[in-house]
């Protein structure tokens, strides 16, 4: 029980379930001409949970060793030792395999690619740009902003205007809502060498 506990742990639900929720109120807003089958619907929340779950758990990977620094995420199942890294790295590649089959051949293209850029950008630049420089708060609010796309895409197979206003909606909101966080938790970025804003310009 504790091992599943710990592997759900990896894909960081919370984050999951509000990235699912984003997704379906775009979908709702594209769909005003109709609906796609229940088959596109479904689809779309499992290969965005599958991507999302994937970009947890490479992160945690990623991360490993400043969670353990932080006194928030020292508990986390890769710092206490519970799961071993490479059981990660196993478990967030094949996650990431699946999520784009499953959106690539069950929704489209389209959808399956913004997934990509969102899962990619977080991964591959956004994480590894944290302990290097505080615009990492700009990057990050790239990929956390795509979920409005995705969910416009799904519906109407392209990416429009509408769409676009939403992803911008998000991406503004985010950069106050990560400053308060790194405000809130400065002290824990320093210690894990991460230069937050907050941490390199100071809290005014």
């Amino acid at each position: 029980r504790q091992r599943v506990t710990d592997y759900i742990g990896l894909t960081k639900p919370r984050i999951l379930m509000l990235t699912i929720l984003t997704v379906l109120g775009s979908m709702s807003l594209a769909a005003n001409s109709g609906w796609p089958g229940s088959g596109v619907i479904w689809a779309t929340i499992a290969g965005v949970a599958l991507a999302v779950g994937a970009g947890g758990a490479l992160n945690s990977f990623i991360e490993r060793d400043l969670d353990a620094r932080m006194s928030r995420t020292a508990h986390r199942p890769l710092p206490s030792g519970r799961i071993h890294p490479m059981e990660a790295l196993i478990f967030g590649t094949i996650l990431w395999i699946a999520s784009y089959f499953v959106l690539y051949f069950f929704v489209n293209p389209p959808t399956a690619f913004l997934t990509m850029l969102a899962f990619g950008s977080y991964v591959g630049i956004y994480t590894p740009l944290k302990t290097r420089s505080s615009l990492c708060t700009l990057i990050g609010a790239v990929p956390g902003a795509i979920p409005p796309l995705i969910g416009w895409a799904a519906v109407r197979g392209h990416i429009e205007f509408s769409g676009m206003v939403l992803f911008a909606f998000l991406f503004f909101w985010q950069i106050p809502h990560f400053l308060a966080l790194a405000l809130l938790r400065r002290d824990d970025y320093a210690q894990a060498g991460m230069p937050m804003l907050p941490v390199e310009s100071g809290e005014r």
